[in-house]
């Protein structure tokens, strides 16, 4: 089993990913379930330095809508937290209505991508 922590102090935030063989990897973000190759591409694209906490979301939202089935994942619920300075170094779950707003972005987003190519 591997464990994921993540921190945030002195307006610093570090995730780690930790492995039962005691290896440890520090992370800017990670991805995890059926889909996480994939997810990881997308993920590599972002920088997460220049990009807004608001954004971040909108962004997650998008790779989550991307790479999931279709097909067998129609009862999608998308669930987040975040940790950073506008919680006060705590990590709560992301309101339902930022949530909802993020799917529309990104759906629109995706769509967007799909008339360009």
């Amino acid at each position: 089993m591997d464990f994921q922590l993540a921190e945030y102090v002195h307006n610093d935030s570090q995730l780690f990913l930790l492995e039962p063989s005691g290896l440890c990897y520090e992370y800017k973000a990670w991805a995890i379930g059926k889909h996480r190759q994939a997810a990881k591409t997308e993920i590599e694209k972002l920088k997460f330095e220049d990009i807004p906490m608001r954004q971040l979301v909108n962004e997650a939202a998008r790779i989550i809508l991307m790479v999931r089935d279709e097909a067998k994942d129609k009862n999608l619920q998308i669930e987040m937290g975040w940790v950073g300075k506008t919680t006060g170094g705590k990590h709560e779950v992301i309101p339902k209505n930022i949530i909802k707003e993020a799917e529309v972005w990104a759906k629109a987003k995706l769509e967007e991508d799909d008339m360009d190519d």
